[in-house]
């Protein structure tokens, strides 16, 4: 069992206007914080913002719950 590295951005989001960039940020981490409790089991590092406001990572132990 391998570890698996998730780095992801969301596209088109430079299109978002400054005035909306807050409410992007609180739906994205709701979003990656509901993620990291329901597999908690599954993260050797757990969903993170790691640049800005739209990139995100993880580190996970495995591939069995990576597509779900």
């Amino acid at each position: 069992m391998g570890l698996v590295f998730i780095i992801s951005d969301l596209i088109g989001s430079e299109k978002v206007k400054w005035e909306k960039r807050d409410f992007l940020l609180s739906q994205l981490k709701g979003i990656l914080n509901k993620a990291n409790e329901g597999y908690s089991e599954d993260f050797v590092i757990q969903f993170q913002i790691i640049r800005g406001v739209d990139e995100f990572g993880a580190v996970l132990g495995g591939w069995s719950n990576t597509f779900r």
